[in-house]
This record gives structure tokens, C-alpha cells and sequence, in this order.
């Protein structure tokens, strides 16, 4: 049975289960809820895989972020001593903040993709795919 009002459902609820038994004494009235507890009921199972989805993706966001953070220091490390040259011979920071990020960038996209696709006319078995 569903009730439409203007009021707040909770304080029919005895008022309707009275007129209710009152018409019928062996009609059973239980589980009064409300349109939006019945709604809310309904959602929950895609409530709870949005979220934990939108946990997993932060979860994949910070461990992207981590990554490219260890390639750019590795990069860092691996060209410090070129980078305090070109300092000393009147690099801007910014050309070195560029010159790092764009490596950074080389190293974490162009090596992935250079690594995994066969370059033209290239026979050796080092190029050819696993499947």
C-alpha cells in the first residue's frame, strides 16, 4: 500500500495500521517504510561499487603519481652532474625544470612504446611478440 502526505510519513503510521485493522483485523501491516528508504535500499549495492571504485582509481592515481616521481628522480640522479654544468654555464632553471621534465616524459611514454612496438623491416626475435 502506498500513502501520499504532506506531513512526515512517521507520525501516520499508527494512524494507518489502525485503519487498516480496523477494515481487516486479520491483515498484516509491516515493514512501513518510507518511498525513500525503499529508494535509498535499492541503490545501495551501486553506491557502494561507485565508491569503491572511486577508491580504486585514487588508489591508481597516487600509485601513477609515485612512479613518474621515481622516474624523474632516477633521471635527476642519473644527470646530476650534467645539470650542475649546464647551471654553472648560465642555464635558467627554468631550461633545466624543462630539459627534466621532458626526459621524465621521454623515459615514462617513449621508452614503454618504443619497448612495445616492432619498428618496420625489423626480423629479429627480440621484436617479435610473446603471442
Amino acid at each position: 500500500m502506498v500513502v501520499r502526505t504532506s506531513v512526515p510519513p512517521a507520525n501516520l503510521v499508527e494512524s494507518i495500521r489502525r485503519a487498516i485493522l480496523a477494515v481487516d483485523p486479520d491483515q498484516p501491516v509491516s515493514k512501513v517504510r518510507t518511498f525513500e528508504q525503499i529508494i535509498m535500499h535499492s541503490l545501495a549495492r551501486q553506491h557502494l561499487l561507485l565508491v569503491m571504485l572511486g577508491i580504486f582509481a585514487g588508489v591508481g592515481l597516487v600509485l601513477a603519481v609515485m612512479g613518474l616521481y621515481g622516474v624523474v628522480a632516477y633521471i635527476v640522479s642519473q644527470r646530476r652532474q650534467e645539470i650542475g654544468i649546464r647551471m654553472a654555464l648560465g642555464a635558467e632553471k627554468s631550461d633545466i625544470l624543462k630539459l627534466v621534465v621532458c626526459h621524465g616524459l621521454w623515459m615514462s611514454v617513449g621508452r614503454y612504446r618504443h619497448r612495445h612496438h616492432r619498428q618496420p623491416g625489423s626480423n629479429t626475435a627480440a621484436h617479435k611478440p610473446l603471442i
